[in-house]
């Protein structure tokens, strides 16, 4: 396995209302002054409520702590002047200058809202953050900013680092470009909540636009902080820089693309995606109408950011995203083809297909290709630790960790730091996400637990300090934690998950069938392969129909043997896949029979009482017994008939799997192999098939499939028919709820409808549509919503998400 260290990333709620500028410069002052707060993110609300844009951004950021700071009372002063009664010795109201010396010489701030705290909560239910879990009852471990000093590490207090000559965003600069000077730069010294926007000229603002583009190398120098002399405004970092010793960006690739977002628009919530994106994939540009993008004529300093961008689309090489949280869909299309507009002047042709405008609510942030901070030549180290795997697949390490211990020197003597481990397991089967703490993921100590635990982006993490008994004077790196971790499989995560809501899972009647089958094969992707594969038109054929062997197999190509039960000869197989090779249909035949799923025989008939039957090769000697009356008979022309020299062989699909036919059990394994097919390949595709959600022993919901693949959970309901269950619009729509209640409690990404018929019937779409619309979400807002169909073997699959607004 690989072990990595880093530093938190931490998340920042703050009021997105009126003056929603200065909130976030005061969030950015404060994550300049903190180890690794380059990296750290901003979520803002109104009115206490998070867009369901961000929390599904925030939850791809993947934050070790969710947190809302403390304001200071001169700035509750400011934004709501006279609301605080502060009285002289005299008991007179304080005013004026004496009232403002008060309030700047207090040094006392005040906690977070109701309404912060409630957005808080929005934000860290989507994530999975570190919390202090029982089997009863869990709660975040830190929850505001400073909680802890050694939580978020103060950059002063880094050995040898003198914090002084920098760029940064001037105390004097609010509004649009005060933020995006904070976020691009950082804020050392304390934003002024009296700081409007700064007032440039053209050649300022060009030179402005072209350093927060990346075109240009340096900003105005009104941005710089040089209280020493001497420091060549050449030579200044950016604040952000003190931030960042020991550590070192690394992007996990899985793909060489670069995917480039760019928000347009002047919310709180424009620049919060965009800095989200930036933190989580990189390649994030907000254009705010500060800029001049509100202008009749762009100009050239953001054409010449936008032709950077838009040039490795154009070249093959990454995709461009327009999107915003403020505009309508057919405004952002605008601002699309004006930007189209605008670089055809200077490209020609061969601009129109480049980029794509998407609303907030439809971007999609991947698990892949992601971004972090983590600590320089301790990101990626391999380790080993004996594991024992148990009979559900569950990997539990025999033996703790090696301690995290720091190569890094000045990191090491830092009085005060945290740090964090990301450990991601081998073979690429973890279930990452969904919220999982320390009680699922450590093993059992029978005490306080070493530390803390969480399901992370990359496999589990755990921060570099101990929860249990800690001895004075024990050595530094004994102080370190050593756990013990659990890499749960997929049926014991979703048992996990399902605990959160006091349910658990179990298999339903044909769950039960479809596990006997792959208890015979070995392996679940045998049975998805034989009951989605060419075999499967042949298997159905044994469900002999006709009233005579003749009339189900004309070509004889098989024999009815009773009603509803048949057995095929190798050229029923052969018929009925014309596009598969006899050489495939022979080998996908013969690793069946070896799995006893299907088995070879001979059709005989009794000589005592007539009956005729298929007899397994493994009972058949030159003497077999009648499996209706038990008389013996000898294997003779008589028995078999035809042909006259010898029996020919036969095949008969074993009774478990008849079953699974006949409750049209193929369909979620026809589903299965569609999502497998369709992954991504980014990591392994495992599933669940035929599970009950249960609470007490009353079962809540029947799910036909619960997979995931490459980081995306998936509730799968399929159908034979092409519609749903139901014979009514309200008993439709009560069955849709219920999957929607399965997709809120196992935290799914997708929401899948399939069919195995060509197409849904009319009216099925709508019918969905209005029924997830109307299932009361949680803030974060439903899943994606697919519709599938096509699922029969040798059928046209076609997959459509269904939209909403």
């Amino acid at each position: 396995m690989q072990r990595g260290l880093r530093c938190a990333r931490v998340a920042i709620v703050f009021d997105g209302g009126p003056h929603w500028s200065y909130w976030a410069r005061r969030a950015l002052h404060l994550a300049s002054q903190t180890w690794g707060g380059t990296g750290f993110v901003l979520v803002p609300h109104q009115q206490g409520r998070v867009a369901p844009a961000l929390l599904r951004a925030v939850r791809a950021y993947d934050p070790d702590y969710v947190v809302t700071y403390r304001s200071e009372l001169v700035d509750f002063e400011y934004f709501s002047p006279g609301a605080l009664k502060l009285l002289a010795e005299d008991g007179s109201a304080l005013t004026g200058v004496a009232r403002w010396n008060a309030l700047a010489g207090s040094h006392i701030d005040m906690a977070p809202t109701e309404i912060d705290e409630m957005a808080r909560d929005q934000v860290a239910a989507v994530c999975s953050t570190y919390k202090l879990a029982t089997a009863e009852v869990s709660s975040e471990d830190v929850q505001q900013y400073g909680h802890r000093a050694e939580d978020f590490p103060a950059t002063v207090r880094m050995p040898g680092l003198a914090v002084d000559n920098c760029v940064q965003a001037p105390p004097s600069w609010g509004g649009l470009l005060g933020v995006a000077v904070a976020s691009h730069a950082g804020s050392l010294d304390a934003p002024n909540p009296a700081a409007g926007e700064p007032e440039l000229d053209d050649g300022n603002l060009a030179q402005l636009t072209r350093w927060l583009m990346g075109t240009g190398s340096l900003p105005p120098e009104s941005l710089a902080r040089r209280p020493l002399d001497g420091a060549g405004f050449s030579d200044l970092g950016r604040a952000w820089d003190y931030t960042t010793t020991g550590l070192t960006g690394v992007v996990r690739m899985r793909d060489s693309s670069e995917s480039a977002l760019v928000v347009v628009g002047d919310t709180a919530e424009d620049f919060a995606l965009a800095r989200l994106w930036q933190r989580t994939y990189m390649n994030g540009i907000w254009l705010p109408s500060a800029l001049g993008t509100d202008r009749d004529d762009l100009p050239r300093a953001v054409l010449t950011g936008l032709d950077k961008i838009f040039s490795k689309a154009r070249s093959g090489r990454g995709t461009v995203t327009v999107t915003s949280t403020s505009l309508p869909p057919e405004k952002l299309s605008e601002v699309l083809a004006r930007f189209r507009v605008e670089l055809s002047k200077h490209w020609g042709a061969g601009v129109d297909e480049i980029g794509e405008a998407v609303t907030a609510q439809e971007l999609v942030w991947p698990r892949h290709n992601t971004m972090h901070l983590a600590i320089g030549e301790q990101f990626d180290d391999p380790i080993s630790v004996p594991t024992e795997v148990d009979g559900s697949g569950t990997t539990t390490m025999l033996t703790p960790l090696p301690p995290p211990a720091l190569e890094n020197r000045v990191l090491a003597q830092h009085p005060e730091l945290t740090w964090h481990v990301d450990i991601a397991w081998p073979d690429g089967r973890s279930v990452l996400g969904g919220g999982l703490t320390g009680h699922e993921l450590l093993t059992p100590t029978g005490g306080l637990p070493v530390t803390l635990a969480r399901s992370s982006r990359y496999g589990t993490s755990y921060p570099s300090k101990r929860y249990d008994f800690v001895p004075g004077g024990i050595p530094a790196v004994n102080r370190l934690p050593r756990p013990k971790l659990r890499d749960l499989s997929l049926a014991d995560w979703v048992d996990a998950k399902l605990a959160q809501h006091d349910l658990t899972s179990r298999l339903s009647s044909a769950g039960h069938k479809a596990a006997q089958l792959e208890r015979m094969y070995g392996d679940r992707q045998s049975v998805i392969d034989l009951f989605s594969g060419p075999l499967l038109p042949a298997l159905r054929t044994m469900d002999a129909k006709g009233e005579r062997s003749d009339d189900c197999y004309p070509k004889q190509e098989g024999v009815q043997i009773r009603a509803h039960y048949g057995v095929l000869n190798f050229s029923g197989f052969t018929t009925q896949a014309p596009q598969t090779s006899k050489e495939q249909i022979r080998q996908d035949l013969d690793k069946a029979l070896r799995a006893g799923v299907i088995r070879r025989g001979l059709v005989l008939q009794c000589v005592v009482c007539t009956e005729i039957q298929f007899q397994p090769i493994d009972r058949i000697g030159q003497r077999w017994t009648c499996e209706r009356c038990d008389a013996g008979n000898d294997l003779d022309q008589p028995a078999w008939k035809k042909p006259l020299q010898e029996p020919g062989w036969y095949y008969d699909l074993h009774p478990v799997g008849r079953q699974l036919l006949d409750q049209n059990g193929e369909v979620p394994l026809a589903l299965a192999s569609y999502l497998a097919r369709t992954g991504g390949g980014g990591s392994t595709y495992q599933d669940l098939a035929e599970i009950e959600l249960v609470r007490g022993r009353t079962a809540q919901v029947e799910l036909d499939l619960f997979a995931y693949c490459d980081g995306v959970r998936i509730v799968g309901e399929a159908k034979s028919a092409n519609h749903l269950s139901g014979n009514t619009g309200g008993e439709r729509a009560k069955e849709i709820h219920k999957k929607c209640r399965a997709a809120v409690w196992l935290d799914a990404d997708e929401l899948v409808f399939a069919t195995s018929e060509a197409e849904w019937k009319p009216g099925a779409e709508a019918g969905i549509r209005d029924a997830v619309a109307a299932f009361e979400w949680p803030p974060i807002g439903p899943p994606v919503i697919r519709m599938v169909a096509g699922l029969d073997f040798a059928g046209t699959v076609t997959s459509k998400v269904v939209l909403l607004q």
